[in-house]
């Protein structure tokens, strides 16, 4: 997927941007329901991936999605809504690391290093789950107030 194509992605989502970066922690709880609700397009799953660097493998791995059900996902156009809170689990705390560091490249480094907070973890691979992704919320809250970790 091209520069280009990620950029026209994130700009064509019902006439708002895909919630990614920065704009995820921008809208409000109400406004995140209703989109996980009905459902993320299936080209947010595919924007995260870009964002991410990861394989369709292991992001379907990080947000439990068996990749036969992703591949009918994509012909549907649509991911349901536990798959698209999966997702938006994601995509918070990329956009936290890019707030945090103010750098996208420096935020997805620090998402894909262990880390001694997480028994030698991979904050990615340790927000599989809703208390682990809690978890990452919470040292990133305390590196961002200066609270030693």
């Amino acid at each position: 997927m091209t520069r280009s194509t990620v950029a026209r992605i994130r700009n064509e989502h019902d006439g708002a941007p895909v919630q990614a970066d920065l704009a995820v922690l921008q809208a409000t709880p109400e406004q995140l329901i209703a989109r996980v609700r009905a459902g993320f397009e299936y080209r947010e799953f595919e924007f995260l991936q870009e964002r991410l660097e990861l394989s369709l493998r292991d992001l379907a791995r990080l947000t439990q999605i068996p990749e036969r059900t992703l591949m009918r996902r994509k012909q549907a156009g649509r991911l349901d809504p536990s798959e698209s809170e999966r997702l938006l689990r994601l995509e918070r705390l990329l956009a936290l690391a890019e707030e945090m560091l103010r750098d996208a490249d420096k935020a997805l480094r620090w998402l894909k290093t262990p880390k001694s907070a997480f028994g030698g973890n991979v904050p990615l691979e340790y927000a599989a789950t809703e208390v682990g992704a809690r978890e990452v919320e919470n040292l990133i809250g305390r590196i961002r107030h200066g609270v030693f970790s």
